[in-house]
């Protein structure tokens, strides 16, 4: 495993700002607690940060990305990532989003099936949303024909956290999960499977844990 701590580079202490452009690489990053943002190359990576409000970005290749303590922001960016919030309040997303004015925007669609896992407190788990202020067109991942792209939300708590989901709540309806696939509530829009929230039951579009 590649340990790499603020130390370890120039400019990561003032900056807070990691490349990691290691093939098929792990890498650790022990901050000390600083806010770090953190991007890997196009391949398949372990990358975890510390105790800092970080932002976490992945690649086109099926990666992990941990948050560990803080309120990170992770986004998987393509592939069929396992994202692990871990302690704070988390936002979680397979796809790519931006922020504008504390609004939060869609801005890379993705397939692929991902695993997101907020890992306790209050988490935000990203299925859609509109690409920006002026967009009147909602933008959904996991829109794909078929069960091979959708999002796995292993650990929702419907009493703190949230599923963003993009368009409007007639666009969705919840059903039970397709055969051979993780038991649970599953989300579709248009009958196309786009999430499972994973061991959930009595779950309703109408819920305040929806946010659309």
């Amino acid at each position: 495993m590649f340990k790499i701590t603020s130390t370890d580079t120039e400019n990561l202490e003032d900056a807070g700002t990691l490349a990691a452009d290691l093939s098929s690489s792990n890498l650790s990053l022990d901050d000390g607690g600083d806010d770090d943002v953190i991007f890997s190359p196009d391949s398949d990576n372990s990358l975890a940060t510390g105790a800092g409000n970080d932002v976490i970005g992945g690649s086109e290749g099926n990666d992990t990305l941990s948050g560990q303590e803080g309120n990170d922001i992770i986004a998987g960016l393509g592939g069929s990532d396992d994202l692990r919030g871990g302690k704070g309040n988390d936002t979680l997303t397979g796809g790519g989003i931006s922020f504008t004015e504390d609004r939060l925007y869609v801005t890379v669609d993705t397939t692929g099936i991902d695993t997101l896992t907020g890992e306790g407190e209050n988490d935000l788990f990203v299925i859609g949303g509109k690409s920006s202020a002026t967009s009147r067109e909602a933008v959904v991942h996991y829109d794909e024909a078929g069960n091979n792209d959708y999002a796995l939300i292993t650990d929702f708590d419907n009493t703190q956290d949230e599923i963003m989901l993009g368009g409007s709540i007639d666009d969705y309806r919840l059903g039970s999960s397709p055969r051979d696939l993780p038991e649970g509530t599953a989300i579709y829009q248009d009958n196309e499977l786009i999430a499972i929230i994973q061991s959930s039951s009595d779950l309703s579009l109408s819920g305040d844990y929806f946010n659309f």
